[in-house]
């Protein structure tokens, strides 16, 4: 489902609220539309809201804001289609048309993530302006196109089920909703029809992985999911036995009766009989309208030790045209070995550019790294790392849990790139929260969606220990010291240090703080931070945009960013962090000196403009830094725009840190924020 932002709306403030009022209601992305809007009316709506409501933008103009805000992508109206070259579009980023017939899309000069058609109905916000009954007969056009269209244009919910019969992929809205009283609008927004998926897999009697669990997955994650048995499994916890595959017209009928009732623009093909029967369910699902295909090639079931023939020998023939017909393959490295020959990404990379498919090698079997999971999305244009923490947890099914994730946001119309980082991160939340216990279904999802890291954020905040010693026994010391007297945040800080020595000192670290229940983060070393499975990372400016660490790191890690002055701040907000860190206050003896010196008046001017920044919601915490002595807590706290403050040299060479830490500590409490 699209919404469309009200035309008529004059006020920048109320445009925002619209946007947060539908993207906390529905799955859904909204294109901001604002005809006749100045690029800095658009800037005005995007900052008062608060970034992490961005990812749910495309802008319908001004398009070169895509370089200060992470935005979900771009609507170009056909008369604009002509701009698409000069778009600076990110992979994560997608484009959509918009268009008036079915000749216009079909003559684009690319190929957008998705399109919308219009109008279908008499137009509701627009009086006098007509349908097009002839766009409601153009089912066989819609199936041939190879993006999913939208149908725009006087739809309520009750024209859902024509327009699905018709071959659309949903709708776009616009009227309807704008035209409901404003506490109604949840009401109304529950009526239309969630985004969903298609499941094409074996029913697992364990519930473990196969249509079970793709279809927990799925409404976890508010996504509709259909599902139809390719084989049946014999088999339990312990072993696999055989399968059977379902009859060839029973499939047929069951796709044909679904999929033409209720059309999907994405399905995901899981465990077949063999690559014959999979030819076939992937061109009856493309004859039917499906435009993404994820085929999760279940080649060796967890429950044995069997892996199938070496395919890309015996049966190149059906694998080339399985290949060409699909969207993504997602092997692990002994599927990929069997399926190409080769987990090499450079050359499975050569064979996604020969058939125009995308691989996803699952990282779960590389035991390179014991701290590490990292997938790769290898495409023809790139390859794409992904990391997670490597849990040392026995899950069955994990491979049909992603795959059926990225279904269900690349159904929510997030581009692949975006899609496979979102479902990474999803499962990584999965599992962190799972009890490690042998043979243990996936329990509800939702039962640990709760962020442990992020709770740290509204306790014991006010003193933030940023580490300055380079000796691992020593800088354990202090840290140990730190801790007893009370402190409960620490900043891993080793700017010479590798990334495995960074490591190395995280995982010491990340088991004394836990003894403590307190926070540990890491300075600007993103894939130490999830090796270690810190909370967070501190980033300064040189180091990586605090835009991509939280697409690299998602929703559950702690961000801070460093600002030195007022021209920091709007990279800061634009940004979805969780503090700021402000200063230099002093001179400081642990760093070189590389921004000017603030001081009260500079570091109280800055938190001011953050905390009256005109954002819905919450802001970033303000943590002053920079050479802070105990002496200066009683200052710095009288300010009430100041949340914290990260101190280094003084605990640093205190000598008596407890006493110097459990001062800093009373300092702080004194003045509650």
């Amino acid at each position: 489902m699209i919404v469309i932002t009200p035309p008529e709306r004059q006020l920048v403030e109320d445009v925002a609220g619209d946007i947060i009022d539908v993207a906390s209601s529905c799955i859904c992305k909204v294109h901001l539309r604002m005809p006749g809007a100045s690029e800095a009316d658009f800037r005005k709506v995007l900052d008062s809201l608060e970034p992490a409501y961005h990812q749910h933008v495309v802008l319908c103009d001004h398009y070169a804001l895509l370089a200060e805000y992470d935005v979900a992508g771009v609507y170009l109206p056909y008369r604009r289609v002509a701009e698409w070259r000069n778009i600076p579009l990110a992979p994560h980023q997608t484009i959509a048309v918009g268009a008036h017939s079915i000749q216009e899309l079909q003559e684009l000069p690319f190929t957008p993530h998705y399109a919308l058609l219009s109008p279908l109905f008499d137009s509701i916000s627009k009086e006098g302006y007509q349908g097009n009954p002839a766009l409601l007969s153009c089912r066989e056009a819609l199936i041939k196109l190879p993006y999913p269209v939208y149908a725009l244009g006087g739809i309520t919910p009750e024209k859902q089920e024509a327009v699905a019969k018709a071959g659309y992929a949903g709708v776009a809205v616009l009227g309807d909703i704008w035209s409901q009283p404003w506490k109604q609008l949840p009401e109304r927004l529950a009526q239309y029809q969630l985004p969903a998926i298609l499941t094409v897999a074996g029913h697992d009697p364990t519930s473990g992985a196969g249509i079970s669990v793709d279809t927990r997955i799925a409404n976890d994650l508010s996504v509709q999911c259909y599902s139809v048995i390719s084989t049946l499994t014999a088999q339990s916890l312990h072993r696999f036995v055989s399968t059977t595959a379902t009859p060839s017209d029973q499939l047929q009928a069951s796709l044909t009766t679904l999929l033409t009732d209720h059309p999907v623009t994405v399905a995901k093909l899981g465990m077949v009989q063999d690559l014959q029967q999979a030819v076939h369910i992937v061109a009856q699902m493309k004859a039917l309208g499906v435009k993404r295909i994820i085929w999760d090639p279940i080649l060796q079931p967890t429950a044995t030790e069997v892996t199938q023939p070496n395919l890309w020998t015996e049966e190149q023939d059906k694998l080339a045209t399985l290949l060409n017909e699909v969207s993504l393959v997602t092997p692990n490295k002994p599927e990929a070995q069997a399926l190409f020959g080769t987990d090499d990404p450079a050359e499975l990379q050569r064979i996604a550019q020969k058939h125009d498919v995308a691989i996803l090698l699952k990282g779960g079997h590389d035991t390179t790294s014991p701290h590490l999971v990292v997938n790769q999305l290898i495409t023809s244009d790139g390859i794409h790392p992904y990391y997670t923490h490597r849990y040392d947890k026995s899950i069955h099914g994990t491979g049909c849990m992603l795959s059926a994730a990225i279904a269900s946001y690349w159904a929510m119309e997030y581009s692949l790139v975006s899609s496979v980082q979102r479902a990474c991160h999803y499962l990584a939340t999965i599992f962190a929260g799972q009890p490690n216990l042998p043979e243990r279904q996936l329990l509800c999802p939702k039962i640990f969606r709760g962020s442990r890291k992020k709770q740290h954020l509204y306790f014991d905040f006010d003193l933030q220990y940023v580490t300055n010693e380079s000796d691992p026994d020593r800088l354990y010391n202090k840290v140990s010291q730190y801790l007893e007297a009370g402190g409960r945040w620490v900043q891993l800080r080793l700017k010479e240090a590798t990334t495995e020595e960074r490591i190395e000192m995280g995982l010491r670290l990340r088991r004394l703080t836990d003894c403590y229940d307190a926070c540990l983060l890491i300075d600007d070393d993103i894939i130490a931070t999830i090796a270690v499975d810190a909370d967070g990372v501190h980033l300064g400016k040189r180091d990586c945009p605090p835009q991509e660490a939280r697409r690299i790191l998602g929703d559950e890690y702690i961000i801070g960013y460093t600002v030195n002055s007022l021209d920091d701040l709007p990279r800061a907000l634009a940004a979805n962090i969780d503090y700021i860190g402000v200063g230099p206050y002093r001179d400081t003896q642990t760093k070189a000196l590389l921004a000017p010196i603030l001081g009260l008046e500079g570091i109280s001017q800055i938190a001011q403009q953050v905390k009256e920044t005109n954002r819905q919601f919450i802001v970033p915490q303000i943590v002053a830094i920079g050479g802070i002595r105990p002496e200066d807590a009683e200052t710095l706290f009288s300010n009430k725009d100041i949340d914290g403050i990260a101190v280094s040299g003084a605990i640093e060479h205190a000598t008596d840190m407890g006493h110097t830490v459990s001062q800093l500590l009373r300092d702080t409490s004194s003045f509650p924020n």
